[in-house]
């Protein structure tokens, strides 16, 4: 799937709860790269209303194989609270992208 399909599928999922086995499977790099920065741009949006299901998005992707590295986009912009999602954040920095 090309990187537009990929990032309107994964808003789709994130948004109206649709297409959840397809965000949830594994994907090529350039969908996973679009899955990633979708995730990663809703993560703290408007009072962390999709927060939780953007957590499961990256945290479902981030021991692929694929070389995706736009994962530093989320740790910018003061979308991750260090208090508040510690264990995102452990789990996350023992998956394979945390070792990176």
């Amino acid at each position: 799937m090309c990187d537009f399909g990929a990032q309107f599928v994964t808003l789709f999922y994130i948004v109206n709860d649709l297409y959840k086995e397809w965000v949830s499977s594994k994907v090529g790099d350039i969908a996973e790269r679009a899955i990633i920065k979708i995730a990663i741009t809703h993560f703290s949006y408007e009072d962390d209303l999709y927060e939780e299901k953007c957590k499961e998005i990256i945290l479902e992707h981030c021991n692929s194989t694929n070389d995706v590295r736009d994962y530093s986009l989320l740790f910018s912009d003061c979308k991750v609270d260090i208090n508040k999602d510690a264990n995102f954040i452990t789990e996350f920095m023992e998956s394979r992208a945390g070792k990176k």
